[in-house]
C-alpha cells in the first residue's frame, strides 16, 4: 500500500513526458509545413523563382569574376550590390556553375536545414532530457518558421540564416575544441558581423578560440587578397564604408542604431557622436552580460545578447538579420512567472506580427537590459544583489564571478 503514491507519481511523470514528446513532434511537423510553404512560395512565385532577389545579386556579382568586371560592379534595379568581403565571393562562385533554379533550390534547402540546426542547437542548450528537448526544439522551430526573419530570409534568398546556424553551434560549444574559433573566423570572412563574438570568446575564457578566430579571419583576408587583389582593395577602402548608402537605409526594416537615429532626424556630427556613445555603451554592457551569463551556465543567453548587440551596432540590420531576437523568446530570464510569460509572449508577437517599429527597442532590451538568467540586471535591487569576487582582470584574463540574491 505505501508504494501506491510512488507508482501514481511515476505514472503521472511518464504521462507528462509522453505528452511533451507528442507536443514536440506536432510542433516540428507544423513548423516544417509552414517553412516548406514559405520556401515553395519563394521559389515558385509569379516570376518563376526570381523572387529570391538577393541570391540573384550574389550570383550576378560573382559572375563578374568571369568577365573581369569584379565583385562590386553589379547593382540591381534598386542599386543593391555585393556588400560582403571578397572571401564570400570566392565561396559563392561555384553556384554560378548551376542553372539559376537549381542554385535557388539548393540555397533554399540549405536555409531550411539551417533553421532546423538553430532549433536543435538551442533546444540542446535548454534541455538534456529527450522529452524536454523534443518539446523545446519543436517550439523553437515552429516559432522560427512563422517569424518575420525566416520569412524574409527565404523570400529574398538571403545568407543570414546559413551563417547564423554555424555561429550558434560554435558559440554554444566554444569550450570543447579549437573548431569553434575556426568557424567564427571563417564566418567573419564571409560577413563581418560574427566578429563581435571574438571579444566575447576572450572574456568568457575561451582565449584559444578567440586567437584561432582572429587568425582564421586574417587568413580569409590574405587568401582573398592573393586571388582577388582588386576586389579586396575595393572592399576594404570603399565598400565597407558605404553601409549607410544602401537602398531604403532609413526604412523601418533596418533596426540598427544608425538607421534609428536617421529616422529621428539626428544626423551630422551630433548623430555621429550619439551613435558612438550609444554603440560603445551597448557593446560594453552586452559583453559584460554575455560573459556573466556564460560563467553562470546560460550559454544561450550569451549567444542571444551578443547577437542583439550586433544588430544594434551594425549599420544595416534588416528583418532577415534579426533571428537572434526570436531565440530571445526562449532564453531563460529571472523574475516572477508572469514576467517570464510576458517576455516570451511579447517577443514572439513583435517578431511574428508586422511590428518592425517595435524591434529597435526590443533589440536594446535584449542586448543590455532584460535580466536573463545569470546576467546582471540594471535595477536598484540588482545593483545590491551582486558582488564581484576577485579582481576585474587577472593577468589579462577577464574573470567576473557573481553571486545573486535569489
Amino acid at each position: 500500500m505505501p508504494q501506491r503514491p510512488v507508482l501514481q507519481k511515476s505514472a503521472a511523470r511518464s504521462g507528462r513526458e509522453t505528452a511533451e514528446l507528442a507536443a514536440g513532434v506536432v510542433a516540428w511537423c507544423a513548423g516544417l509545413a509552414v517553412a516548406g510553404k514559405v520556401a515553395y512560395a519563394s521559389l515558385a512565385g509569379p516570376s518563376g523563382g526570381e523572387r529570391v532577389d538577393d541570391l540573384k545579386v550574389y550570383l550576378t556579382s560573382t559572375r563578374g569574376l568571369n568577365d573581369g568586371a569584379g565583385l562590386y560592379a553589379y547593382h540591381s534595379g534598386i542599386q543593391d550590390g555585393f556588400t560582403y568581403p571578397p572571401f564570400a565571393g570566392i565561396l559563392l562562385f561555384p553556384l554560378n556553375r548551376m542553372p539559376f533554379l537549381t542554385a535557388a533550390i539548393t540555397w533554399t534547402s540549405l536555409t531550411l536545414v539551417s533553421i532546423a540546426i538553430l532549433a536543435v542547437t538551442a533546444g540542446r542548450a535548454l534541455s538534456k532530457t529527450a522529452h524536454g528537448f523534443t518539446l523545446l526544439s519543436g517550439a523553437i522551430f515552429a516559432a522560427l518558421a512563422v517569424s518575420a526573419p525566416v520569412a524574409s530570409d527565404l523570400r529574398f534568398g538571403q545568407i543570414s540564416l546559413i551563417l547564423a546556424a554555424p555561429t550558434a553551434l560554435a558559440i554554444l560549444n566554444a569550450g570543447r575544441s579549437r573548431v569553434p574559433g575556426l568557424i567564427i573566423g571563417t564566418l567573419s570572412g564571409i560577413k563581418l558581423t560574427p566578429l563581435i563574438y571574438i571579444p566575447y570568446l576572450v572574456t568568457s575564457g575561451s582565449r584559444r578560440n578567440a586567437v584561432t578566430a582572429a587568425l582564421t579571419f586574417l587568413a580569409t583576408i590574405i587568401l582573398a587578397l592573393i586571388f582577388l587583389p582588386r576586389d579586396s582593395l575595393h572592399f576594404w577602402t570603399s565598400t565597407i564604408f558605404d553601409g549607410t548608402k544602401v537602398h531604403a537605409f532609413t526604412s523601418s526594416g533596418n533596426i540598427s542604431l544608425a538607421a534609428t537615429l536617421q529616422r529621428l532626424a539626428i544626423t551630422g556630427n551630433l548623430g555621429t557622436a550619439i551613435w558612438c556613445i550609444t554603440a560603445a555603451t551597448v557593446f560594453a554592457s552586452s559583453l559584460w552580460r554575455a560573459t556573466c551569463a556564460d560563467r553562470n551556465g546560460n550559454h544561450l543567453a550569451a549567444l542571444v545578447i551578443m547577437g542583439a548587440a550586433s544588430l544594434a551596432i551594425s549599420p544595416i540590420s534588416w528583418t532577415h538579420h534579426q533571428i537572434w531576437l526570436v531565440l530571445a523568446a526562449f532564453t531563460p530570464v529571472r523574475g516572477a512567472r508572469n514576467f517570464k510569460i510576458l517576455w516570451t509572449t511579447t517577443v514572439l508577437v513583435v517578431m511574428i506580427a508586422p511590428l518592425a517599429e517595435a524591434r529597435p527597442a526590443l533589440t536594446l532590451l535584449t542586448a543590455s537590459l532584460v535580466p536573463f538568467r545569470g546576467t546582471v540586471g540594471w535595477s536598484a535591487r540588482d545593483s545590491l544583489a551582486w558582488r564581484t569576487e576577485g579582481s576585474f582582470f587577472r593577468i589579462g584574463r577577464f574573470v567576473p564571478r557573481l553571486k545573486y540574491l535569489r
